[in-house]
């Protein structure tokens, strides 16, 4: 039963990993995307090509929260499962419950993604919010700046 929940540890483990090279890549998307957008609306001069990129970068921070649930879900069920692997070594006669599955889908359990979880997923990551509110920000700016002095 040990190896077992060594092995469902080091299976999360690597979903987590996953989950982060994820998310790197969505505000890699969002940089490259609002990036283009503001050069394309300098070299147009058009400020209303920055109000595409709110809704750009809007799109991005819903897909990275969205990844930051699952993530946040599968680091719970690590948690789990390494207070049943500590119970196990220490008292070997120790055994998980018997509904515990294993797998990463007994992390998400039956509930999909729900806006309950955002205020407690940002709460905790201020980096999260504070990027995305700075590339808005960043983008209602140019767009002002574009249309004053076009």
């Amino acid at each position: 039963m040990v190896r077992l929940l060594e092995l469902d540890l080091e299976y999360l483990h690597r979903t987590i990993d996953k989950f982060d090279n994820q998310r790197f890549a969505i505000r890699s998307w969002t940089v490259t995307t609002g990036g283009a957008l503001l050069a394309l609306a300098v070299g147009a001069r058009n400020a209303g090509i920055p109000f595409i990129g709110l809704f750009a970068v809007a799109f991005f921070s819903y897909l990275e929260i969205v990844y930051m649930d699952m993530q946040v879900r599968v680091m719970r069920q690590c948690t789990r499962v390494g207070q049943l692997l500590h119970s196990s070594v220490s008292d070997p006669s120790t055994l998980p419950d018997d509904d515990y599955a294993f797998g990463v889908s007994e992390a998400f359990g039956k509930n999909p993604f729900q806006w309950a979880n955002v205020p407690n997923i940002l709460a905790t990551r201020p980096e999260l919010y504070m990027f995305y509110v700075g590339l808005m920000a960043a983008m209602i700016l140019s767009a002002v700046l574009i249309w004053v002095f076009r």
